[in-house]
């Protein structure tokens, strides 16, 4: 199932860049919204299964350099040691990044994140839950078809503040971006007339 969701995405992504002939880059003052999914992988400590991730991020460049990203996530695993009902776990993250765009002046961007959250773990019935402050860093690729459009990927470590325990995620999503500064290539806009020659002082 995961499989055929990337390969969606990988091929939506391959003909929008064969339709698409603008260029591309991170514009301060733009905001973004990206759907993601991906899979992510629990520190042993845990007790959880390897299981797909789904996911949300909403986010707003500062700058072209930097920007500001709030996320929130959604894993459904199952607990890995015997329990006498089901062992299905649901797991929530959340979390405030800074983001670090490299070079951002290009079609592919990469770019370096940092930030804080936390984690609740819905364990079966007969295990506690948890609620756990985390931090997390990462690094990824954007690959900008259009002004507005972005394919994304990311890898993520993520440290929880439970025991010490080190997840790890990886994911890959569809950037898209709204607002911005307009832009400034320089040349005259049409819609303003052009300026009346004063008359020759010579007669």
């Amino acid at each position: 199932m995961l499989r055929k969701l990337f390969s969606c995405v990988i091929g939506i992504g391959l003909i929008l860049l064969l339709c698409s002939v603008v260029s591309a880059q991170v514009k301060p003052g733009t905001f973004s919204v990206t759907p993601y999914l991906g899979g992510y992988l629990f520190d042993n400590d845990q007790k959880l299964a390897t299981a797909p991730v789904k996911g949300i991020s909403l986010g707003y460049n500062f700058t072209k350099y930097f920007g500001m990203e709030a996320s929130g996530e959604y894993i459904s695993t199952e607990y890995d040691l015997y329990v006498p009902d089901s062992r299905t776990t649901r797991v929530v993250n959340y979390r405030l990044d800074g983001v670090f765009n490299l070079l951002p002046d290009g079609r592919l961007v990469p770019f370096i994140f940092a930030g804080f959250g936390g984690q609740i773990v819905d364990y079966p019935a007969t295990v506690s839950d948890r609620n756990a402050f985390a931090v997390d860093c990462g690094a990824g690729l954007k690959f900008f078809f259009t002004d507005w459009l972005a394919l994304r990927a990311d890898v993520r470590r993520i440290y929880v503040f439970d025991n010490s325990m080190k997840d790890l995620e990886f994911t890959m999503g569809v950037s898209f971006s709204f607002g911005g500064a307009g832009k400034t290539n320089g040349t005259r806009d049409e819609s303003m007339p052009e300026k009346t020659r004063a008359p020759d002082a010579k007669q």
